[in-house]
């Protein structure tokens, strides 16, 4: 279904079958397509655990550090003079950039609070 708020196989053709007992539970890897019967009445729990791309791990990693960061200072270019080519960016406006980006900094506390964070956010699509 293109709709629907998972990923679901149009053609699932199942290999094994397993029937659980109440308390058992069944581990199954990345990557296994599975479907599930509850047989008689009670509750059942799918715990999945994302492995995302580290494109995106690193985007949501700078977005989680504008909220954290508090970095001092203001830019400022006293000394600068016109420059000689128009539309050209000088090299020490980017060397006064590149000073100010040198204060982004992070330590493993600050990066297991992140991880905290972001791997038990639930997606957009799933509501409790």
């Amino acid at each position: 279904m293109e709709d629907a708020p998972i990923r679901v196989l149009k053609d699932f053709n199942p290999e094994q079958e397993w029937i659980l007992e109440h308390g058992d539970m069944l581990y199954l890897p990345p990557q296994y397509a599975h479907y599930g019967v509850a047989l008689e009445p009670g509750m059942t729990y799918s715990i999945g655990f994302r492995a995302p791309k580290t494109q995106e791990i690193a985007v949501k990693f700078l977005e989680y550090l504008q909220d954290e960061l508090c970095l001092e200072g203001m830019y400022a270019d006293p000394d600068a003079t016109v420059t000689s080519v128009p539309a050209r960016i000088d090299e020490q406006f980017t060397d006064r950039i590149s000073q100010m980006l040198q204060n982004i900094q992070w330590n493993d506390e600050r990066v297991k609070d992140f991880i905290g964070r972001y791997f038990t956010e639930p997606p957009p699509h799933v509501f409790f």
